[in-house]
């Protein structure tokens, strides 16, 4: 439940009509109360699903034609109506000093509004502004177009000068600025809330950047990435995101319009790395239990995996937990400190034996073999099964002495079932993995590795 409430709540036009002129303290709302800025953003550059931005970094000769964001004299000016004003007068062209405005902009009819569209519900307010507001949003990934200078929300006035990413899951969000090119973000203004925008003290709709309840404008110059972390966040949202960007706007567009269109729904592979990285928070570690094991039942081997120390609530679990290497034991009910792994990065060295075994690892999870029945016996298949048949993937040798009852027929029957698997990629309704280290003071393995289940990252083209 969010901390800070959204303040108007109306029942009515009427009751809307009557509060549009009152002063209210605090009206300003957003939808949560916390906003971190992360410096350096999220792992959406360039690869992965995320595509489509253009190189960063690039061309920055200093001094010269990009020192202040434009290229200042020669040339007559640049047609195209950005909103600073490119057309210069008579002889050099127009010099913006303080880049140009931009907003994210979703290439979904039914998702992007042109602020001069919207209703506020105060006498039909209008908002003499140009930008968009992306929404609702359900959670999941979503990838919007940076456009500058698209004057009455026209894009083929503007210029594309990058791409915004936002990850929506278990009531954080993580909106990602990136630009391309000689693009470079000056400041930014976000607003994350349950509204298409923030309201104003008489309880209007604010178009107005300075008003918006995330905003970043300090930056040192060369930045092309930036992250924002919301938090406390309820059910559906709206995005606006806007920057000030400066750049050689001679170049025209970086990378190529139609929001990421080299992207490609499925499982976010880097959304939940950096996901895992929010979640360990400044000191890297967070707390891990387990249940004792299910000997008999269907579930999983671990029926109940939890995390605690978490900077990210929601993700403390339970999740179904499997073990990953049986050199050490574990004690159920007892709390361990920990670190995470996405199954889907490069572990470190040695920290489990077989680790290119993991993609079938992942699929044999996806398949849901509890409870089945296996064609060699027509008998259930157990969770204890399900476990042996990790163990001789990712272990060298399975344990010398294993409570239970297990069957060799349905272990085998699962390996076969996984023989040849080398990438695999969960659907959206299916499961991810990510790794449980339990660790000392010195990050040495202090106790059994363990695997547990979360729902799949999606990344939802716009």
């Amino acid at each position: 439940m969010n901390r800070v409430s959204v303040l108007l709540l109306a029942g009515s036009v009427a009751l809307m009509l009557a509060a549009c002129d009152s002063t209210q303290e605090g009206a300003l709302s957003p939808l949560s109360d916390q906003g971190a800025q992360l410096a350096g953003g999220g792992g959406h550059g360039g690869g992965g699903g995320h595509g489509g931005g253009g190189h960063h970094g690039g061309g920055h000769s200093g001094g010269g034609n990009h020192s202040n964001g434009h290229q200042c004299g020669g040339g007559g000016g640049h047609s195209g109506g950005h909103s600073g004003g490119h057309n210069g007068g008579g002889g050099g062209g127009y010099c913006n000093n303080d880049g140009e405005t931009a907003f994210a902009y979703s290439c979904d009819d039914d998702v992007r509004q042109c602020f001069d569209e919207l209703n506020d519900g105060c006498n039909n307010n209008s908002i003499n502004r140009w930008g968009w507001t992306n929404g609702p949003l359900d959670e999941g990934s979503y990838a919007f177009d940076l456009y500058a200078g698209a004057g009455q929300c026209n894009i083929e006035a503007g210029t594309l000068v990058g791409e915004v990413f936002v990850d929506y899951f278990d009531g954080t969000a993580m909106v990602s600025y990136i630009t391309c090119g000689s693009y470079e973000l000056d400041e930014i203004h976000l607003w994350v809330g349950s509204e298409a925008l923030p309201r104003d003290h008489r309880n209007r709709f604010t178009a107005a950047p300075g008003q918006f309840p995330y905003p970043e404008e300090n930056f040192a110059g060369g930045l092309q990435e930036y992250t924002i972390e919301v938090d406390d966040l309820a059910g559906s949202l709206y995005v606006v995101a806007h920057a000030v960007v400066s750049g050689d706007y001679s170049d025209g567009d970086c990378g190529v319009r139609g929001c990421a269109v080299d992207c490609v729904e499925g499982p976010d592979f880097n959304g939940l790395v950096d996901l895992l990285a929010a979640v360990e928070g400044q000191d890297g570690l967070v707390t891990v239990s387990v249940t004792n094991p299910n000997l008999l039942g269907y579930t999983s081997y671990f029926p109940s995996l939890t995390l605690g120390n978490t900077d990210i609530p929601g993700l403390e679990g339970p999740w179904h937990g499997w073990c990953l290497d049986s050199d050490f034991g574990i004690n159920g009910n007892q709390t361990y400190q920990a670190e995470l792994y996405s199954c889907y990065e490069d572990l470190p060295t040695g920290l489990i034996e077989n680790p290119t075994t993991l993609d079938r690892v992942n699929w044999i999870l996806n398949q849901h073999f509890q409870g089945q029945v296996a064609s060699c016996d027509n008998q259930a298949i157990s969770a204890l099964d399900v476990q042996i048949a990790i163990w001789s993937l990712v272990d060298n040798n399975l344990p010398q002495s294993i409570v239970g009852t297990w069957s060799t027929c349905h272990v085998d029957y699962i390996l076969a079932q996984s023989f040849g698997i080398n990438f695999y990629e969960p659907p959206c309704d299916g499961v991810m993995t990510f790794v449980i280290v339990p660790v000392n003071a010195d990050r040495a393995v202090t106790a059994q590795i363990l695997l547990a289940e979360m729902p799949v990252l999606c990344t939802v083209c716009p």
